[in-house]
């Protein structure tokens, strides 16, 4: 018998040997189930069930040992089809995360073809966005995981907020800078020259503007944009000073661009992000290896 008659027979016995009933339930004429009976026990010289006046009452011995294995192989076969579900959908699974275009080009660059082949069946989607609408991304269940700039506006008691790494924004200038000579920089003295530093969707940006408006209502950030070599770019030759983070400067070929540490610095903090309510397995040990990246 293959899984399906298999099924048949247990329907029968299931159905107190009553044909009518069973081929109800089965969806087979009665007379189809009659012949699949009839067939099998003269084929394997096997009869499975008693009968009386032509009816069914009971199992043989024979058919007891049948009935009682074909119950463990389509318990069995019904286990192995939704594994088999499961396993077909987790091939398809994808997982998003929000990843600031700095983070991505200094962590994430090494670490993705890592972790496709530690995770072969899942799908990496990054979406590479501002700390502020990573933010946005997560609360609204767009995105998986998120990294952050902080400080973070999200709340503890919904999302898993683990800081993953932090260090200082840092003023880089030209070595001929006048400030070139400073151990470390005052923030009076950067207001006498023009300041660059990311767009203003950017947590640095927002810090940095906060930081400035308290010493000098009317002082403006003069440069911003998204690219850090453009803006490092614009302190050669020049007094721009540009704040960007401290890890910035092992990617800066220039040996005429130094930086400098600011008296009482702003925090370059990273968090790693993800809701609490994410529940799949798969999510969790990803978030987990995340964290010991940086």
């Amino acid at each position: 018998m293959d899984i399906v008659q298999l099924s048949y027979f247990i329907a029968v016995v299931n159905c107190d040997f009553n044909l009518s009933e069973a081929s109800n339930k089965i969806h087979l004429t009665q007379s189809a189930l009659s012949q699949f009976i009839s067939n099998y026990e003269k084929r394997e010289n096997i009869t499975l069930f008693l009968r009386k006046s032509n009816r069914l009452v009971g199992l043989t011995k024979s058919g007891e040992i049948i009935y009682k294995y074909a119950l463990d192989i389509v318990k069995n076969y019904e286990e192995m089809t939704i594994k088999a579900i499961e396993a077909a959908s987790i091939s398809k699974q994808v997982i998003k995360i929000g990843v600031p275009s700095l983070i991505l080009m200094v962590y994430f660059s090494s670490m993705l073809p890592k972790f496709k082949e530690k995770y072969p069946t899942i799908e990496f989607k990054v979406v590479e966005a501002g700390s502020y609408q990573i933010q946005q991304l997560l609360i609204k269940g767009e995105i998986d995981i998120g990294i952050i700039l902080g400080p973070t506006e999200l709340k503890n008691d919904m999302f898993h907020q683990v800081l993953v790494h932090s260090s200082d924004v840092v003023a880089f200038i030209d070595q001929e800078h006048p400030l070139a000579t400073e151990n470390k920089i005052e923030w009076n003295s950067i207001l006498d020259y023009d300041i660059a530093t990311f767009n203003s969707d950017h947590s640095i940006y927002k810090l940095l503007n906060k930081k400035i408006k308290t010493l000098k209502e009317t002082k403006q950030i003069t440069y911003t944009a998204n690219a850090w070599d453009y803006l490092i770019n614009l302190t050669r030759g020049t007094n721009i000073i540009t704040f960007l983070p401290e890890l910035i400067y092992q990617f800066i070929p220039h040996q005429s661009i130094m930086y400098k540490k600011t008296v009482a610095p702003l925090a370059f903090d990273i968090y790693a992000c993800m809701a609490k309510n994410r529940d799949e397995q798969n999510k969790h040990n990803i978030y987990d290896d995340i964290l010991t990246i940086f």
